[in-house]
């Protein structure tokens, strides 16, 4: 068979299993098989495939008719224009979050203009290090550390922190507990915060490819918000306070965070930042 046909097939097989972007897949995934653009797919589309790539290629198209998600089969995401390396061990990540790096960036331009000198910036539950790297990227004078629960996560943000040449220290710990001690200036948390109802749902997530995604890195508890409460009790014992806290949250959440936020950290000012669906999305906090 030719590629035209191969593709055409696929195509065919995903969109029976209800897959939105079946034709983009198939393309992705062949280019991967291939190790080819899709330049060269639109080019040559008589080509035929040799009997190893068939098979590579229906098998993960077999996979991907599950809804598996397609990252893991490429091992690779796009996130702010970056690509990052992925695997079942780290969380798949989002469009929706990139605004997180965005008001990020702006704190950091804030925190430089006020003290004249590069701030320290944490990224607590790092997965993939696909906030810490991109912001690292904008900022290399500035100090960043990354943080997870677990070694294999780390291992993955290393590995994508290398490909990008930024300079971050990992830190393996829960939440606040590896930086106690340390002056930071910006915290930066997207950490698991779907509630049992699946009401936070992210629109740009498959629900039928969750299943896929490693839990610790989705759940958040009855109300999605148990890892934001025990991050923000730790940073208010904190013997040293972050001056600036970004969180990403689900649209139904700012209202219980704020009042939670008001009972630990009385005296901060809370920002709730909003997409540009105007959910809200982001969390700001200032201390």
């Amino acid at each position: 068979m030719n590629l035209k046909q191969v593709l055409q097939e696929a195509t065919i097989k995903l969109e029976s299993a209800k897959i939105t972007s079946a034709r983009l897949d198939a393309e992705v995934i062949l280019c991967f098989v291939l190790k080819k653009s899709k330049e060269f797919l639109y080019t040559n589309p008589e080509q035929r495939i040799n009997q190893e790539n068939a098979y590579k290629f229906n098998t993960l198209i077999e996979k991907r008719a599950t809804h598996y998600p397609i990252a893991y089969l490429v091992k690779q995401k796009s996130f702010y224009n970056l690509d990052f390396f992925v695997n079942e061990m780290v969380l798949i990540p989002r469009p929706k979050t990139e605004q997180l790096v965005e008001v990020a960036a702006k704190g950091i331009k804030q925190l430089i203009n006020q003290s004249n000198k590069q701030p320290t910036i944490v990224d607590i539950g790092t997965g993939s290090g696909c906030i810490a790297i991109t912001l690292a990227k904008q900022f290399p004078k500035s100090k960043f550390i990354a943080t997870d629960v677990s070694p294999a996560p780390i291992a993955i943000a290393k590995k994508n922190a290398t490909k990008h040449k930024v300079d971050i220290s990992f830190l393996k710990g829960n939440l606040y507990a590896p930086l106690e001690g340390r002056k930071i200036d910006l915290v930066i948390a997207n950490l698991p915060y779907l509630d049992d109802d699946m009401e936070n749902l992210l629109q740009s997530s498959d629900s039928k490819a969750l299943k896929f995604e490693p839990e610790l890195a989705l759940k958040g508890g009855e109300d999605g918000l148990d890892y934001y409460r025990k991050l923000l009790e730790e940073i208010s014992k904190a013997e040293h306070k972050p001056k600036s806290i970004l969180l990403e949250i689900g649209h139904k959440q700012a209202d219980p965070l704020r009042q939670f936020i008001s009972t630990v950290l009385p005296d901060a000012q809370v920002e709730i930042i909003k997409d540009l669906k105007q959910r809200n999305r982001v969390v700001k906090i200032s201390i």
